[in-house]
């Protein structure tokens, strides 16, 4: 187990990037991954996710590979196929720290439906104010 997992997650990067330039692979090439539920307890995992900034230290692009993860069914109590919800959380939350990231999800129009309206709310694309909802999609009507 570990004694400070982000310390240790810090420690295994500098460890494996060293290896990598001896082996004659740029930095550019590099992706960071902080390995969710990848030998840490869900605990450990929200404790690394808590403090991503750390990560981008390095200055590389962060893989979050958090879709449907173990963490997030510890706190919902949802088996992975219902845990949609709670992978959208844990996107928002990188997303208020990082502003980007390389996401990897099972859920891909969802993810994207999310997005869109994330980027919209955030100001970084427009809805024109000429865009209507279509009818086909508005609310059922009462019962």
């Amino acid at each position: 187990m570990y004694e400070d997992v982000v310390a240790d997650v810090l420690s295994f990067m500098d460890e494996r990037m060293e290896w990598l330039s001896a082996a004659g692979v740029s930095r550019e090439q590099l992706i960071v991954d902080p390995g969710p539920d990848f030998a840490k307890t869900p605990a450990q995992t929200v404790e690394v996710l808590q403090k991503i900034s750390q990560l981008l230290a390095y200055h590389r692009p962060v893989l979050f590979p958090v879709s449907r993860k173990d963490f997030i069914g510890a706190i919902t109590g949802r088996p992975p196929r219902e845990r949609l919800a709670g992978t959208l959380a844990a996107i928002a939350h990188t997303l208020t720290l990082t502003r980007s990231g390389i996401y990897r999800v099972h859920d891909i129009e969802d993810v994207r439906n999310f997005l869109d309206v994330w980027d919209v709310l955030q100001g970084r694309s427009q809805l024109g104010a000429e865009v209507l909802l279509d009818r086909n999609l508005w609310r059922a009507p009462k019962a």
